[in-house]
């Protein structure tokens, strides 16, 4: 069974390429191949496990689901494979239509645009010398995601019916909690709204 996840990104966000374009900006965004805006699956996973440990401390899972966060998301012994996730995330993207329409240069450059960060001294009041940054960021997109288990796992099968009944309900409350994703959020950026897309089923 898989899931989509539509992300709804409500401010000028920013995940980082950790690239500096000199005279352009310090710190570039990530893109695709394309130079499209993208948020890899490996980030939505991190905070999608930081949601579901929230849930779980707060006992939100049955009692004897105890330990489902390091089921669902692993617990990075990279050498034993059911010490790995259960679950796989694909990386969120623009709609196919966004996609065709923001790969021609002419439109993709109002993808992105670029903002002036500096640090105050809490001493004087003053700008820190030489803090002065200019980092480029996305503009408010949607992107959409795909989840799903990995079917080979060797614990999948023992969670498979727990999983089809539960984890929809389980993703739904727990998406909230996720209302920022990438850097600089304390200035503001990356502000968002993570839903769950309807079952088509």
């Amino acid at each position: 069974m898989e899931y989509r996840l539509q992300l709804n990104f409500l401010s000028d966000w920013q995940i980082s390429e950790g690239k500096d374009a000199q005279i352009y900006a310090n710190n570039m965004v990530q893109k695709d191949a394309q130079g499209l805006p993208f948020v890899s699956g490996k980030t939505l996973k991190g905070a999608l496990r930081q949601a579901f440990t929230l849930a779980e401390t707060n006992a939100w899972f049955p009692a004897e689901q105890n330990d489902i966060v390091n089921v669902l998301f692993g617990r990075g012994d990279r050498d034993a494979l059911e010490s790995q996730a259960l679950l796989w995330l694909g990386r969120a993207q623009l709609a196919a239509n966004e996609q065709a329409f923001f790969a021609q240069p002419e439109q993709r450059k109002y993808l992105y645009h670029t903002t002036s960060m500096m640090k105050m001294d809490a001493k004087t009041g003053t700008t820190a010398e030489g803090s002065l940054r200019t980092e480029e960021v996305t503009i408010p997109v949607t992107l959409y995601a795909t989840l799903g288990f990995n079917t080979d796992h060797p614990y999948y099968l023992e969670h498979q019916a727990l999983l089809d009944a539960h984890f929809r309900t389980w993703l739904s409350q727990c998406l909230p909690l996720i209302r920022t994703l990438g850097g600089k959020t304390n200035r503001g950026l990356g502000q968002l709204q993570l839903e769950l897309m309807p079952d088509d089923r």
